[in-house]
This record gives structure tokens, sequence and C-alpha cells, in this order.
């Protein structure tokens, strides 16, 4: 049986290996011709060659929740025989390698290339790139255990001033001191330190968004955005938006309930920077 060529995410692109995790691709490495001739700026040199080929290597990642394939370009490489590196470097022993390139990993063991998915309009497919969503890179949730594109992540991974962080986010610790600084922000513009340290620890606390803005109720007292104790509207123009709402985006995601270890974490730090907080801000009640 003829096995037709199996294109890539561009028109001068072809598929060479696919790398399976649970019989779902991972990696996709492709050759791009690439031709300098015809542009204008293009002036032959000797033993400079004005056209090729070059690898582009790509990672598929699945997500549970949404139940599909996101792809991303995550680099290239000069040489088309480097595949042979790459499909060794594989962690998986599940995977494709295009007919025309067997030469080149003739030990890899190879899927069936009957291998299919379905596409995003409902057809079988081969590809990983039809049966895949789109180009979005994904971002690792460690609390919902699952990979989220990032223009539609959880509530556990939010943008702040260094990025992506959140009690999700895997390449950070919950108390970093990006993560304890948006908090400190969220506390000195609510003024609630003492109620939400004593809602979290009572596990009476349910954070909720209103018209953009974050309520609270804590321990059965629903704290409006525009009534916080702490809130100064007259200065509000000097608060730190961004670090604001990152902060509000910790507390949404906080739940005193969860058994997730790193969600335990993250309520266990919450209560820490609102001790230390009230520690450094509020007054002590005098002895009696």
């Amino acid at each position: 049986m003829k096995i037709e060529p199996m294109p890539g995410p561009e028109a001068n692109e072809l598929v060479v290996a696919i790398e399976y995790r649970k019989r779902r691709p991972f990696t996709v490495l492709t050759r791009e011709h690439w031709d300098h001739r015809q542009k204008r700026w293009y002036k032959p040199r000797p033993n400079v060659p004005g056209h090729g080929w070059r690898r582009n290597d790509y990672s598929i990642e699945w997500c549970a929740a949404h139940g599909a394939l996101y792809w991303h370009h995550t680099g290239s490489g000069p040489e088309i025989e480097g595949v042979v590196t790459e499909v060794e470097s594989f962690d998986s022993p599940e995977c494709w390698v295009a007919p025309d390139f067997h030469h080149l990993a003739p030990e890899a063991r190879t899927m069936p290339y009957s291998l299919t998915r379905f596409a995003t309009d409902g057809t079988p497919t081969r590809n990983p790139f039809a049966a895949s969503k789109g180009d979005t890179p994904c971002e690792w949730c460690r609390i919902c255990d699952d990979h989220f594109p990032t223009d539609e992540l959880c509530d556990h991974i939010f943008q702040g001033d260094c990025g992506y962080c959140g009690p999700g986010i895997s390449d950070m610790e919950i108390t970093d001191y990006a993560h304890r600084d948006i908090v400190r922000a969220a506390l000195e513009y609510t003024g609630l330190a003492r109620e939400i340290a004593a809602a979290l620890r009572a596990r009476k606390y349910e954070p909720m968004w209103s018209a953009g803005e974050l309520d609270l109720d804590l321990q059965g007292i629903r704290y409006w955005a525009h009534d916080y104790p702490g809130a100064d509207y007259d200065t509000a123009i000097d608060v730190d938006r961004d670090m604001l709402e990152a902060g509000y985006s910790w507390l949404y995601a906080l739940d005193p309930k969860s058994r997730n270890k790193y969600m335990r974490a993250a309520v266990v730090a919450t209560i820490t920077w609102c001790d230390e907080w009230m520690k450094a801000h509020m007054p002590k009640e005098p002895e009696t």
C-alpha cells in the first residue's frame, strides 16, 4: 500500500517522525523546504546553498478538560539527519517514522501508520496537526493534573508581573516571593487579612467574581468588593492594579476543603502571609 506524505502546519512541511504517549501524539518532527533563490536580496556564494531542508520540532499536548490536542513550535535544526538523534531521545518507545527516513532510525519501534484520531471536523485522520485545535502553547496545572491552553487557563494559573503564576503553576514554588507579594497587595487593599485567615482555618471560605470584582464570603459574612474595610478609593490610582488583580486571582483560586497537596500548601502559605501582614500592620490589642 502506498503511504501518502503527511503534511505539516505549513504547505512546504512534511511530517518525518511522531512520538506517542498513551497512544496520543506528543512530539512531532517535520522537514521544511526553504528556498532563497527567488528573493531579491539573494546573492549566490560558493559552497553556500540557496535552498534546502530544515527540521522543525513541535510539542503536542492533550487537555483532558477540553478533550482536545494543542500544538506549538518548540525549535528547529539545520540538518534533517538530526532526526535520528531526536528519535533516539524520545522518552516513549511508541513512535512512527516516515518510510523515507527509516534508514535514519532503523531500530525505532514504529506505531502502525493506521493509528488515527479525529480531526476537528470529525473526520478520521492520521495527521496530529489536523487532529489538534490549533497553534497554542499550554501550561501544566499540578492541581488539575492537566494541560490548559494559555488563552483558556484554569483558575489555578493566571498572569502576573513575572509571567504565569498561581498555585497550579508547576515551575514556581507555592511560597515564592512573587506569590507572597501579590497576596500582600490584595491584603493591603482589602484590609481583610484577619477575616481571610480565620475563614481559611475554619474552612468556611467562598470566593466569587461579581462584575469583574472579587467578593468574599468569610464564615457566612459577605464582603462586597466596594465595601472592603481597607479599600481607599481616593488613593486607588496608586494601587498596582496588575498586582492587585493577580492577588485577587490567587484568593479566588483557594479552596481550603481540597485534599490536593498543592492546594493545601497554598492555603497554608496564604494563612502565613495573612498573619505576617497583621503583625506588621495591625496594632497589638492592649493587655488586660
